[in-house]
Order: C-alpha cells, then sequence, then structure tokens
C-alpha cells in the first residue's frame, strides 16, 4: 500500500503554511506586500493560498496566472513576481518569462522563487533580483516549510504516522491520499 497525508485536512492544515512561507521569502527579498501589485504565475492550490496570503496582508492586486501574455501585459505595474506553479517544467528566464523583455518592461522587477527550474546565474548578470538566490528545479521547493520553523514539519510527521497506522490497520480516512499507480 502506498498513500500520501492529505496536507489540506482540518487536523493538519500543513498546507495552509504556503502562505506564510510565500509572505516570509517576500519580505527577506525586500518587498513589502503590503500596497504592493503583485502576480503569482500559477494555475494550482499553491497559487490560490499563496495570492489569498498576499491579499489577507495587504497587497494592492494579486494577479493569479500562467499566461505569458497577461504577465507582461500587468508587468509595467508590477513590484514583483512570485513563482510557486508546482507542474512547471519549463526553465524561468530561458523558455518562459524572457530576461530581456523583463528588463526592459519593468527595469525595476523582481522575481521570488519557491518552484520551478531557474539558474540564478542568468538573472543576475541580467540584473534581476531572484530571491532565494539559489538554483530552482522543477516540482522542488526552493525553501520548505519547514522554513517557517518545525511547529508545520512535526504536524506532517505525526500525521503521516497516523496515516501509516490506518492503512496498516485498513482503516478508511480522509487523511490518507491513496497513491494509485
Amino acid at each position: 500500500k502506498v498513500a500520501g497525508t492529505f496536507e489540506n485536512h482540518q487536523n493538519v492544515s500543513v498546507f495552509d503554511g504556503v502562505g506564510p512561507l510565500a509572505i516570509k521569502l517576500s519580505l527577506e527579498a525586500g518587498h513589502e506586500v503590503y500596497n504592493n501589485n503583485i502576480i503569482v504565475y500559477s494555475n494550482d492550490h499553491f497559487g490560490e493560498v499563496t495570492s489569498e496570503s498576499f491579499r489577507k496582508f495587504g497587497a494592492t492586486s494579486v494577479l493569479q496566472t500562467i499566461s505569458e501574455e497577461e504577465v507582461f501585459k500587468n508587468l509595467p505595474n508590477t513590484d514583483f513576481i512570485y513563482l510557486c506553479n508546482y507542474h512547471e517544467k519549463r526553465t524561468y528566464g530561458i523558455e518562459l518569462l524572457n530576461l530581456m523583455k523583463l528588463k526592459e518592461v519593468n527595469p525595476n522587477i523582481g522575481l521570488v522563487h519557491l518552484y520551478g527550474a531557474l539558474n540564478f546565474k542568468i538573472f543576475e548578470e541580467a540584473a534581476i533580483s531572484v530571491y532565494p538566490k539559489k538554483q530552482g528545479k522543477s516540482m522542488i521547493m526552493s525553501e520548505t516549510l519547514a522554513y517557517l520553523g518545525p511547529q508545520l514539519l512535526i504536524s506532517l510527521v505525526v500525521a503521516g504516522f497516523k496515516v501509516g497506522s490506518l492503512m496498516r490497520n485498513d482503516q478508511k480516512s480522509d487523511l490518507v491520499q491513496p497513491i494509485n499507480y
């Protein structure tokens, strides 16, 4: 048997940490979030939770999209782009989000990176701010929820033990996310 833990379960709510993580990373990058115009590059649950957190934190506007056309249309008035599209396979700055066009349309644009392939060096060479200052990979977080502190990680581990116990005892629960191959 193979299963995962439903991170949105009301008794765990680990996934809710994605919003505070986005705010922490954005603030560390030097973006205020409050009164900012933000583009969240995502079309998944990561983007939804992040967008809602930015709104609650006082962002002036939050556009969630994976349309490059929409990104560039809204770029002139954007303070920063938050990259968190879990399934994006293309490389930012090479196959996606042309660096020269980003710089031309908004010379002060900054990017905060959670998910996706990203070569930090090419952004640095183009004088475009990217945070965190590390290489990115598809479907791997640049910073995990443990970056917020131990509580979410402990909750996830304990929930994982519970999932294992439930599966071993053939008990059904909405905490268990079966994985079918």
